[in-house]
């Protein structure tokens, strides 16, 4: 309870979901997307004096209206927009694919569409993606 959440090696790992489930007595416990929100925010504000018991206080008097800044959402939609893209077979014709993925997310991040990959947008943006194909 008392490790800190920064400086001291605590990381989301096998161990730490372990000491979690022991601490809840579940058969098996997740990490939670509000449990990294409060880490990263600890590391962000510097705050060398939170604890492993202050995350499980946050975490059970989260509001259910708190939701993470737009720029951790945006890193949550890329990397979801990545995944989705990586496992789209017909990128695979294409070199520097992670490239190929950030342009595409320029595109759709500037956009009022979803921010979701979708195997469409490789053909409307064939001719600007030529140059990465393989040959």
């Amino acid at each position: 309870m008392d490790t800190k959440l920064i400086n001291s090696g605590f990381c989301f790992n096998n161990a730490a979901r372990q000491w979690f489930t022991d601490y809840f007595g579940v058969a098996k416990f997740s990490f939670s997307k509000k449990m990294a929100i409060i880490k990263r925010r600890a590391e962000a504000e510097h705050d060398t004096a939170a604890t492993v018991g202050d995350l499980i206080q946050q975490m059970q008097n989260w509001d259910q209206n708190e939701t993470a800044s737009s720029a951790e959402e945006g890193t949550y939609q890329w990397n979801h927009f990545v995944r989705d893209f990586f496992k789209d077979p017909a990128t695979k014709r294409y070199n520097q694919r992670l490239k190929v993925a950030s342009f595409l997310w320029k595109k759709v991040r500037m956009s009022s569409a979803n921010k979701i990959y979708c195997h469409d947008m490789l053909k409307r943006y064939s001719k600007e993606l030529q140059i990465y194909k393989k040959s």
